[in-house]
Parts: structure tokens; sequence; C-alpha cells
């Protein structure tokens, strides 16, 4: 248990590959998690994942979760596992409910608690080029994406300007076990002129846009896993600060999904607002 952990023992598991990531208030570590590479090359490990109590309740075990996830959906692996105490179901709920996938149950004979296994499988996020243009043209017409987008000739004439007009909006392909599954893209707000976002016009601010285009994937945690993967490359390669975004009212499972991330609904200005906080890798 992480709560009885040493030193010596903590100090052992970063040798044999652990990377530890530490939440900070001000100069006081609140909490940290840990992620290493399992002996089957297709899987990471997320462990250590604890926050101090005075500081539980306010989102930074998502936030650290979220980070944890971020930093593995960069290497070359399909999912990510993590074992829990099985009669903890309150955190069982909590992972389930951030995408993961209960697999098994385990009893070892060294403890008294039964271990549950949980899995979420991992996308990559893929630069666009032509080749996936048609396909983006046949998921723009789908009648369950063309109702929250407006013309697709509008969409695919700014895929087709992406390195001239529209230059300034960074298009990905989402990729599941080499399946292209959807469509994202992110820009800064101050390039778009966008009426929606004049509040928020700074030089680090961006918004996204995102699609599941295939049916198969829907309300499987997909949509959540690309949210993530977009806003770590705007607060990471792109040093971004902030993100906003304003899907249609009507559209509750987009809006649902961005609550689910870690957005907050801005009540005045009628969008959905992302800060990005600090998080720092933990050294031996």
């Amino acid at each position: 248990h992480n709560g009885f952990i040493t030193q010596q023992t903590l100090h052992k598991e970063i040798e044999r590959g652990l990377i530890l990531f530490g939440v900070h208030d001000n100069d006081n570590l609140i909490g940290c998690v840990g992620i290493i590479k399992a002996s089957n090359k297709n899987c990471y490990y997320i462990e250590k994942l604890c926050v101090l109590p005075a500081y539980r309740h306010q989102k930074i075990g998502k936030l650290l979760l979220d980070h944890a996830i971020t930093k593995i959906a960069k290497q070359k692996c399909n999912y990510i596992s993590i074992g829990i105490i099985n009669e903890n179901e309150q955190l069982k709920q909590w992972y389930i409910n951030q995408g993961f996938i209960e697999q098994k149950v385990v009893k070892f004979d060294h403890q008294t608690f039964t271990v549950c296994f949980l899995t979420m499988n991992i996308i990559t996020l893929l630069q666009l080029s032509d080749d996936y243009i048609p396909i983006i043209k046949t998921w723009l017409n789908k009648e369950y994406i063309s109702k929250w987008f407006s013309d697709p000739e509008e969409w695919l004439n700014e895929i087709n300007l992406r390195n001239t007009d529209f230059s300034f909006i960074q298009h990905f392909i989402a990729i599941h076990n080499g399946k292209p599954i959807g469509f994202c893209q992110y820009y800064p707000i101050d390039a778009s002129n966008e009426d929606d976002y004049k509040a928020y016009i700074h030089t680090n601010a961006y918004s996204i846009d995102y699609v599941i285009g295939e049916e198969d994937y829907l309300e499987r945690g997909f949509g959540k896993l690309i949210i993530q993967k977009l806003c770590g490359r705007i607060f990471n390669d792109d040093n971004g600060c902030l993100i906003v975004v304003k899907p249609e009212k009507e559209n509750i499972k987009s809006c649902k999904t961005l609550l689910s991330v870690g957005f907050n609904y801005d009540k005045q200005t009628e969008v959905y607002v992302l800060m990005k906080k600090r998080l720092t890798t933990a050294s031996t």
C-alpha cells in the first residue's frame, strides 16, 4: 500500500524503471503518480497514485492520472494497466469513470485482500496527411456528426489549405491499433477571430475540435482519450496555458466529456475552460 512504502523501497522501484511525477502547492508536494513499462512491451502500469488527505476531493488525483496517461500515450504501447484493492468499490468506480475497464480479480497468497486489474486502451495522434482526407470526408457526412458541424466542405477546405491559409491549425488523425477512428485539431484563438472566445484572447490560449468517425468507438471513452492527448500537446508542446471550447448546448455527450476531462463551464461566457496545472518529474 502506498501509505506504508519506505524510502528505500521507493528508490529500488525508481532504479527498476519507475518514473514519478508530483503536483505541488507552492513548494509543498501534495500528490504523486508513477508509470513503469511492463515486461509486456505493449503495456505500461500506473502506480503510486496518491494525494495528501487535506487536498483530496479537489480533482488533484484526476490531474495526476491524466498527466500519467498523457506521458504513456507518447510511448509505443497499446494499453495501460492498474491494480487496486478490489474491495475498495469507491476507488474502482472512480477509475471506471475515467475510462478504465475491469478485467479480472486475483487473490494472492501473501495478501488479505483481492486485487482488481483494470485497463485502458491507448490511442495515437498522427499529423494529418493527404492519405486521410477521403476518410475524413466520409466521417463529416455522417448524420450523427454533420448535425453538430457546419458545411463539411468548409472543413475540408481548411484541411486542404492547412499548409497555407490555415497553417495556424494543427490537424491530427486518431489511430487505435493501426485503425483511423477520428479527427481532431487545435489552434490559437487569437488567430481564429471567433467571437465566442474574445474574452480569453491572449498569446497562449487555444481551442480544439474533435470527432469520433467510427461508430464502433462511440461511448467507449475514446473521445475522452483524444481530448486528453490533444490538451497534452497544447500544454506540453506549444506551451499553452488555457484551452476554451464551445460545443452546441444540445450536444450533451460532448459537454459531459469535456467536464470529465477537467474542463469547467463558464456560465458568463458559456464556454468550457481548462487551465494548465504545474506538474513536475521526480528525480532520485
